[in-house]
């Protein structure tokens, strides 16, 4: 004799359907923020960054100390910047992403030089313009 599995109501399927798509895609985090609680969001996580950027003086800094310096900073701030990634504004997304990634390279040469790059000065320009 075939033992029959219960029923499932068609709603409680679909609704189960739902939520796993939700949460293939992420729908139930950051992505269900409104614009000015992206841009909030992204303003208080950039601060909380700058209150712990290493003292650095890019005059007499070796390309050792750069290193030492900006690889600790990226360790303790590797959760920020992957919130900040997922929060940052449309307008200035791209220009993050490329921020971070540039940062992250210093970190690993402790050439200075890899500052002050256009995706930067934008984001720079987005900060002082839309975060207080």
């Amino acid at each position: 004799m075939k033992s029959q599995s219960p029923a499932v109501p068609p709603t409680a399927l679909l609704s189960a359907l739902i939520v796993c798509a939700a949460l293939a895609l992420g729908a139930c985090g950051d992505e269900m923020l409104s614009a000015a609680e992206r841009q909030d969001r992204f303003c208080e996580l950039a601060s909380d960054r700058e209150a712990q950027q290493p003292d650095l003086d890019p005059e007499r800094a070796t390309p050792e100390e750069v290193k030492a310096a900006l690889g600790d900073y990226v360790e303790r701030v590797r959760e920020n910047l992957d919130e900040a990634m997922k929060v940052a504004p449309e307008a200035i997304r791209g220009d993050f992403a490329q921020s971070v990634e540039d940062t992250r390279r210093v970190s690993q040469t402790g050439d200075l030089a890899g500052f002050g790059t256009p995706a930067m000065q934008h984001v720079g320009e987005y900060l002082e313009q839309n975060c207080k």
